[in-house]
């Protein structure tokens, strides 16, 4: 689980820098604003904050159904309960995308 919530945060990365620079190649404005301090820092250390609370968000919205539909049967139930842990998943889920969505 640690390391697919590892690659999980890498392709947000990835994804938030590709977003970042098709929207700034593809939906120009005609009227644009310089950000000097932009120029002079790396595109990761200058939205560093951006991209940290865009990481946490992929993650927590995709390792639910990552942890439903990948990990095996036996290992999401608890063997000294009478059930599984699907329920929390799915509720957990839910939160992640209700707070994500607002």
């Amino acid at each position: 689980m640690e390391t697919a919530c590892f690659y999980l945060y890498v392709l947000a990365t990835v994804f938030y820098i590709a977003y970042r620079t098709l929207n700034g190649t593809c939906c120009k404005t005609g009227e644009e604003e310089a950000d000097m301090y932009k120029g002079l820092t790396d595109f990761i250390s200058y939205s560093s904050i951006n991209l940290t609370w865009f990481s946490i968000n992929f993650v927590m919205v995709t390792m639910p159904p990552l942890s439903l539909f990948f990990l095996q049967e036996d290992k999401m139930v608890n063997s000294q309960a009478s059930g599984s842990y699907k329920p929390l998943i799915w509720i957990l889920w839910g939160m992640h995308l209700l707070a994500f969505a607002l």
